[in-house]
């Protein structure tokens, strides 16, 4: 079904892994005052939530034959099938070049927010030293 209204926009943007990764950044981070297991989690958690954006790309939701919503992935043939798909067409829900791009501009929207937080840059910049 194509979107037509405003909200649809908001439905595309990674708010919730956003806020997940600025709730967990103090505490990975330890408020930007770190030791280098500290600089590990913080790039371990900038992998995962930025895999996130771009996997939530590829995945839609349905409504299956027992009559309730339903989440899978997207593929080359239709959504991945799940056995609650008895009887429907998933071909519809097709793997296409506007989910690429999305999953790009979700994920460049993640790492600037990410790249930019106070605590991710005092965590992984190197210090410079002027002799």
């Amino acid at each position: 079904m194509p979107c037509i209204d405003y909200r649809c926009g908001i439905k595309l943007l990674p708010t919730g892994t956003v806020f997940l990764f600025q709730f967990l950044i103090p505490i990975v981070t330890n408020t930007g005052h770190c030791n280098t297991f500290n600089k590990y989690l913080t790039a371990a958690l900038l992998v995962i939530c930025g895999f996130n954006c771009a996997f939530a790309s590829f995945t839609d939701s349905y409504t299956g034959s027992d009559g309730q919503w339903h989440y899978g992935v997207v593929t080359g043939k239709g959504l991945w099938p799940s056995p609650a798909s008895d009887g429907l067409d998933l071909s519809a829900y097709r793997l296409r070049l506007g989910d690429f791009v999305h999953a790009f501009f979700s994920l460049l929207v993640f790492a600037v927010l990410g790249l930019l937080d106070t605590n991710t840059v005092r965590v992984l910049t190197f210090t410079l030293t002027i002799y």
